[in-house]
């Protein structure tokens, strides 16, 4: 009995040290980041990756290794970690959508930008995930309809993609994108007075949030003149 009451405590021990040895690195990792020593940083979130004790811990560690790797231009690795990590089970379905997230983003404009649209549409397929009505939601839809118009030149994705988040979006900012974006997937379906509109919409969110509207009012013109 004496003998599993040493090893139970021992085990507690062994947790408690693994905790403690984890919020170190963690924060040694932020504080060389402050310092913009990301190099740095990158060894402590790593060092720290072995001391997480959960799920939760594992995920913003790694989170925070994406930033470092991203920082450091180390996009073999930083994918490598990132697609690593999503084929474990332990992850939320929020957390994975946004680690591809995080994936995709890499290659959003250069030639894997079909790598890119694959991680976001998979993103996007996951079920249990983000609120519709999230930011992060709203960004895996911009992102994918970004490459579906200046990379694929598709534009009825756009629309499949956009047209509900013009009720579904939190912030009048992104609405103003959502708007735009439609503007222009009408625009070059021909679809002129479905276009009018949006760009009208986006037009009169902008003003209220007093941004510049001068390219919108631009494109407006172009089809009403």
């Amino acid at each position: 009995m004496k003998k599993i009451l040493f090893v139970f405590a021992a085990v507690l021990l062994f947790l408690d040290l693994s905790g403690s040895d984890y919020k170190t690195l963690m924060k040694q990792g932020a504080a060389a980041v402050k310092k913009k020593n990301f190099e740095l940083a990158q060894q402590k979130y790593s060092e720290a990756y072995g001391a997480a004790g959960n799920a939760e811990e594992k995920y913003q560690n790694v989170i925070e290794q994406a930033r470092c790797l991203s920082a450091l231009k180390r996009v073999d690795e930083r994918k490598k970690l990132l697609e690593g990590e999503l084929r474990k089970p332990e992850y939320l379905p929020s957390q994975k959508q946004q680690m591809l997230h995080r994936l995709a983003s890499q290659y959003l404009w250069g030639k894997n930008y079909d790598y890119a649209l694959d991680k976001l549409n998979l993103a996007l397929s996951i079920d249990g995930g983000v609120d519709v009505h999230s930011v992060l939601y709203f960004s895996l839809c911009h992102y994918a309809c970004l490459i579906y118009y200046h990379k694929k030149k598709e534009y009825e994705p756009i629309i499949l993609l956009m047209e509900p988040l013009t009720d579904l979006c939190q912030y009048d900012v992104n609405r103003i994108v959502v708007y735009t974006m439609l503007g222009n997937a009408y625009a070059k379906l021909n679809r002129t007075e479905d276009a009018v509109k949006n760009y009208r919409n986006a037009i009169k969110l902008g003003k209220q949030m007093k941004t510049d509207t001068s390219k919108l009012e631009q494109e407006l013109r172009k089809l009403t003149k």
